[in-house]
């Protein structure tokens, strides 16, 4: 039996160290990485906690071995809700390329001269005219005013994922726009980045090139 809890010891030390490593290396937000810090953290805490207890302690080889198996357990458990709620704007933008936004506006202009209302909505500007279609199998959009109540200036950020290509898995824009007199929303600063299937962006948004 005592061969037994050891062999929990050693698989929970691997468990635990897999876990940081996917942790750290997953791209979720900020507040999702500390959630999962802190529950990782408290569940190593109990394992060298319950490691320590000596053999001839109230606590005996059943009861130790129940708490190796919870802290996998939670472990495991933990990893799950991490990569499960994660979305395309949990995803880290290490870096961007900043695009120019002269022919973006001579797009809205042309719609607003042919009478599209599409450049009336700040979100459906940004679709139409900076993101394009193209088959993603997820994508999650995020709008900021200036303020409630007839804003002037929105920030608009458009994350997409799981692309019908072989090498780009997704990208994201977050575009800066004002409104005009006429009620038409035109651009002021547009930014792009990538995230790859492979490479140094497999799990990050970065200005270089997917290969």
């Amino acid at each position: 039996m005592i061969e037994s809890i050891k062999l929990f010891e050693n698989m929970l030390d691997s468990i635990i160290l897999s876990a940081w490593v996917i942790i750290e290396g997953a791209g979720m937000s900020r507040s999702i990485h500390s959630a999962a810090r802190l529950v990782l953290s408290a569940t190593r805490f109990v394992a060298e906690y319950t490691k320590g207890i000596n053999a001839s302690s109230h606590i005996g080889i059943f009861e130790r071995a129940v708490f190796f198996t919870v802290s996998a357990v939670m472990i495991t458990s933990l990893l799950v809700c991490v990569t499960s709620v994660a979305g395309p704007l949990d995803v880290k933008v290490l870096s961007f390329k900043e695009l120019d936004v002269s022919r973006f506006n001579e797009a809205v202009d042309r719609a607003v001269e042919g009478g599209k209302d599409w450049p009336t909505d700040a979100i459906k500007t940004v679709l139409s005219v900076v993101c394009g279609e193209v088959s993603a199998v997820e994508i999650a959009i995020k709008a900021e005013a200036n303020r409630v109540e007839n804003p002037d200036s929105v920030v608009v950020v458009v994350a997409r994922d799981g692309f019908a290509d072989d090498s780009v898995r997704g990208d994201w824009y977050k575009a800066v726009l004002f409104i005009q007199e006429d009620g038409t929303w035109r651009f002021k600063r547009v930014l792009r980045a990538f995230r790859c299937y492979r490479g140094k962006s497999k799990n990050f948004y970065s200005s270089e090139p997917c290969i």
